[in-house]
């Protein structure tokens, strides 16, 4: 997911790949550009914290 947006493209395309590659949330739902969003956005927190920058 993350090297797709490195790449450039959007949450709303990153959304749609993920969904006909068949990966599913872990709730075994379909993907939308906010849950993308929220999983990016949660991983760097994460990455903040433990840098101890947070």
């Amino acid at each position: 997911m993350r090297q797709h947006v490195e790449q450039g493209a959007s949450l709303r395309q990153v959304a749609p790949q993920l969904n006909a590659q068949g990966v599913r949330t872990a709730r075994g739902r379909a993907w939308h550009a906010g849950t993308v969003r929220n999983i990016l956005a949660r991983s760097l927190e994460g990455r903040i914290v433990r840098a101890g920058c947070g």
